[in-house]
């Protein structure tokens, strides 16, 4: 026996409950606000571990120009 209908009808019930007063619509509003400053922080989590990646294998490439270009000097 499923229990979807009624996880439904309340969930529809408890929403216009909700958004029918002033306070109840505030509460909406800071609960997808704070939803949205969540996924917000895990983007900017991930988007900070992709530059440091970046500066990191640009550094990298960077040096080994600079070392290629000086044994290249040396050589001729």
């Amino acid at each position: 026996m499923s229990f979807a209908w009624l996880a439904s009808v309340v969930g529809v019930l408890l929403v216009d409950t909700l958004l029918a007063d002033p306070l109840g619509r505030l509460l909406v509003a800071v609960v997808i606000l704070g939803v949205v400053v969540l996924i917000g922080r895990l983007i900017l989590h991930i988007a900070w571990r992709l530059l440091v990646i970046a500066a990191i294998i640009i550094a990298i490439v960077y040096l080994g120009s600079l070392l290629l270009d000086v044994l290249g000097t040396v050589m001729v």
